[in-house]
């Protein structure tokens, strides 16, 4: 009888052994096809991540271009009015039409990301203008 239980003990223990390394092979197999697959989406975030960093950059260069041209065209309203372009029929329409100009080119000038923060545009090109006399 002793003999007959050391035969079943070590068919049980010879069981279980193998039963715990299939379990263990598949997990191991479930495991390697999560790595594959989180390797796989870490791909394609990084390639997602790098197309936006290009695509920012460029939307960043573009708004610089614009930044540049409100600060030339804000320069040329200045040289306008300082040349006497307030100063003819209807003044007071033209008074209007650079201080909507002005309005919006500092709207322009404003905000832009990465860009030192400066003093309000069109305060800054108004004050630094000669104001001619009025008739």
């Amino acid at each position: 009888m002793r003999r007959h239980l050391l035969v079943v003990l070590f068919l049980a223990s010879f069981v279980g052994v193998s039963a715990s390394s299939f379990g263990q092979e598949e997990a191991k197999a479930d495991l390697e096809a999560q790595v594959q697959a989180l390797a796989s989406e870490v791909a394609t975030l990084r390639t997602d991540l790098e197309g936006s960093a290009a695509r920012v950059d460029e939307l960043v260069g573009y708004l610089k271009q614009n930044q540049k041209a409100a600060e030339e065209l804000s320069s040329a309203l200045a040289a306008s009015e300082a040349a006497g372009f307030t100063f003819g029929i209807n003044p007071k329409s033209r008074e209007i039409l650079l201080a909507g100009w002005r309005k919006q080119l500092s709207a322009m000038q404003k905000g832009l990301p990465g860009a030192p923060a400066k003093e309000d545009p069109a305060t800054q090109a108004r004050g630094s203008i000669r104001q001619p006399k009025r008739w």
